[in-house]
Formats: C-alpha cells, sequence, structure tokens
C-alpha cells in the first residue's frame, strides 16, 4: 500500500471522528465516503452499511458521489453502483452524459488512445473498466432513454465498453440475441465486444440445455474468436453439470485441456474433472429407500 495514501487516509478518518479500525455505526456522510475510497479495506459488510448509510442521506451523499465518480476517484466503482441503487431521478441522466464521454480510454489532448507496435501506449491493450461499468449500470437500471448513448457506445467504444453496451442494450429489449449474432458475423474484427457480450447474456440464461446450444451456435459460427470458442467450450462444462450429463461434460474438460493457448482455462480443468467424475459415481450408485 502507497504509505502517502495510507497517512492521507488515516488523517481524513480523523478529521471526521473515524478510527482506523472503522466501525459500522456512522454518524457523518464522510465517514461512510472514507470507507468507500479506502481502497485497503476489504470489508465487504462494511462497504454495504456504509452505502446503506449514504442511501439514508442522499441530499447530501449524491452529490459527493457524482463527483468521485466523474473524477475517477478511490471508490469510483462503489460509488458509481451506490448511485444505482439509490433510484434517484438525477442518476440516470448523469451516467448518460458521463457514459458519452468515456466511450475510449484518451491521451493527454483528448484524443482515443492508439495501442499497437510502434505506438506511445505500447502494445499491450489497457481495457476501458470505466466506460465499461457505467454502460453496464446503464442496462441495469432499466431505463430506455439510455438506448441512444449505448448504441453510440457499440459502435465507437473500446471493446470493453462494446461488451457492456452490448450486453445492456439486451438487457433493455433494444437488441435481440439473433441480431447480436448477426452483428458478430458481419465483424471482420473479433475484438469488437460483440461475441464477449453474447458469452456474458448466454451465461445468464436459467435453461442450460438453450445455453448449451447457443454455445454450440458460438463455436460454429465464430471459429476465428478462438477465445470465444474456448470459452464456449469452457461454460459447457458447466452446463451439462447442471443437466448431469456427466459424460459429455467430461468430453468437454478433455478438449479445453488441450486448449493450452489459454492455461486460465486449462489449470481448472483438474479439480473440474475430480467434481465431476465424483457426481457421476453418485448417479451410479443405487439410493437406499
Amino acid at each position: 500500500m502507497n504509505p502517502i495514501r495510507s497517512t492521507f487516509i488515516g488523517i481524513a478518518m480523523l478529521a471526521c471522528g473515524l478510527s482506523p479500525s472503522f466501525s459500522a455505526e456512522f454518524s457523518k456522510v464522510q465517514e461512510a465516503i472514507a470507507v468507500f475510497q479506502d481502497e485497503s479495506l476489504d470489508d465487504w459488510m462494511l462497504k454495504n452499511k456504509a452505502e446503506e448509510y449514504l442511501l439514508q442521506h442522499q441530499k447530501e451523499s449524491l452529490p459527493i458521489l457524482m463527483r468521485i465518480v466523474t473524477n475517477q476517484e478511490p471508490g469510483w466503482i462503489y460509488s458509481a453502483y451506490a448511485l444505482a441503487n439509490s433510484k434517484s431521478p438525477e442518476v440516470v441522466p448523469f451516467f448518460i452524459r458521463v457514459c458519452k464521454d468515456n466511450f475510449f480510454l484518451k491521451d493527454a489532448d483528448g484524443r482515443r488512445k492508439v495501442f499497437g507496435f510502434g505506438s506511445k501506449n505500447g502494445c499491450e491493450v489497457m481495457p476501458n473498466h470505466y466506460g465499461s461499468v457505467l454502460a453496464s449500470l446503464l442496462g441495469s437500471l432499466g431505463d430506455k432513454r439510455a438506448i441512444p448513448v449505448l448504441q453510440e457506445a457499440s459502435a465507437q467504444g473500446d471493446s470493453a465498453v462494446q461488451k457492456s453496451s452490448y450486453a445492456a442494450l439486451h438487457e433493455l429489449d433494444a437488441i435481440t440475441l439473433d441480431e447480436l449474432f448477426r452483428v458478430a458475423k458481419s465483424s471482420s474484427d473479433p475484438g469488437m465486444g460483440v461475441n464477449d457480450a453474447i458469452l456474458e447474456i448466454i451465461q445468464g440464461l436459467e435453461d442450460a440445455a438453450l445455453a448449451v446450444t447457443l454455445y454450440d451456435r458460438v463455436i460454429a459460427e465464430y471459429p476465428a474468436d478462438s477465445y470465444a470458442v474456448a470459452s464456449a467450450h469452457y461454460w459447457k462444462v458447466g452446463r451439462y453439470k447442471q443437466l448431469k450429463q456427466y459424460d459429455k461434460a467430461l468430453e468437454q474438460c478433455a478438449l479445453v485441456s488441450t486448449l493450452t493457448k489459454y492455461p486460465n482455462l486449462v489449470e481448472q480443468m483438474p479439480a473440474y474433472q475430480n467434481e465431476i467424475r465424483q457426481l457421476a459415481l453418485k448417479k451410479d450408485v443405487p439410493q437406499a429407500k
């Protein structure tokens, strides 16, 4: 942890009467804000208590939360979710405005950051988490006023923003899953985010059999997006497990184990295989009446 930042937080807590050990009881908005902004604190229950207090004092807390989100200060993610949970009529217009200004990462001169060989930003593309979170929250709030800005974001945004925007548009019934498949198929860029949005939507389906069918569609229609294909095989393991089709789940485990290009997926397979084999054994053992 940055010692300068640690000292600053300690001073801020003392200034507002909050001890460094924190308390679940708040008497001032600034005390709850200090909890949100302490990046070293991983006490989720205390963060939730802080949010509850802030939402009970919206007249004072909302302008502060909006400032934190706008400036991307420490605690901006907690602040954004607190704003979304506030149900205040000010929040959707605020998110629309801020999202519109953050479709992509920008250089100091305001121009879009360019990544790649020979560029000043290097080859490793930095994900735009900020714009992505804003787009996602606009979808979850269910307000159709967000549709135009999300459509712009899906066309102009970085891949992470595109993913969240397409998923949000689907959540707002502004685009169907079939339409998303068509968008993905017509694109020459597998990194544009729509495939990731499709995978995210499928993950949220309750119908396991339908999910398997849609994963097979991803595999068949987008062979150029190797990570989307690998992810589809990975998620099929869990769906076959859900359907208690353990032989098919193990087939998918074996297939994923060969995808050495993606060690984050491969390394999970041994434990997954052991778990599924145990479930298959229990299924085959006659149960006592």
